[in-house]
């Protein structure tokens, strides 16, 4: 690492953002967030690092640029769209492609939600994107707790003839889910408020 390098770690604020470390090609090497720059990117140089690779990305750094976020919350939605495009050879935890979680609204009779990534083109209703797991899964949790919805993977469509399977479909849900009244549809207004839910 150069001087410079460590004058700019030196001069780093005490503010949230994201950093970029490149090598003397000017390619970038890794992107980062971080609540407090100065404290995150200064971690990289003020110890000897056990893992070999963040030893080898410390040592090829040349250059390091940053850029300024008003919240921890908007450094991470950056941090993933510079990965996205950059491709960083060091951000290997975050090069499969892995993107922020959503809550999808199944396109069934009788829709099951759920989180996943990646949304597909198939009918279903998609809210989001979260900034984490653990937001998605706390508003998954209220709007099956507030809706009572099923959580199996029987076929419940129209002109299912199968009543024991539909039996048994309902028999593997949560405790307290409430099967649906024979021949009733989603109703646009029950999907309505589950918009609202799952925007919050």
């Amino acid at each position: 690492m150069s001087i410079d390098v460590r004058e700019k770690v030196r001069l780093l604020p005490h503010t949230p953002g994201v950093y970029q470390f490149f090598d003397a090609e000017g390619s970038i090497l890794y992107v980062g967030k971080a609540k407090d720059l100065r404290h995150r990117v200064g971690s990289y140089f003020a110890k000897d690092h056990t893992d070999g690779k963040t030893r080898l990305l410390v040592r090829k750094i040349a250059d390091l640029r940053v850029i300024h976020v008003p919240t921890e919350f908007e450094a991470l939605l950056l941090e993933n769209s510079l990965i996205k495009q950059h491709q960083p050879r060091y951000n290997i935890l975050l090069r499969d492609d892995k993107s922020f979680p959503f809550i999808r609204v199944r396109n069934e009779h009788f829709p099951r939600v759920e989180g996943m990534r990646n949304p597909e083109e198939d009918g279903s209703a998609y809210f989001g994107p979260y900034a984490g797991v653990r937001t998605m899964k706390t508003v998954l949790g209220l709007v099956h707790k507030l809706y009572k919805l099923r959580t199996c993977s029987y076929d419940l469509s129209r002109g299912t003839s199968n009543r024991r399977s539909s039996s048994a479909a309902w028999s593997t849900t949560s405790a307290t889910a409430r099967p649906p009244a024979k021949g009733c549809s989603r109703r646009p207004s029950t999907m309505r408020t589950w918009s609202r839910c799952c925007r919050s």
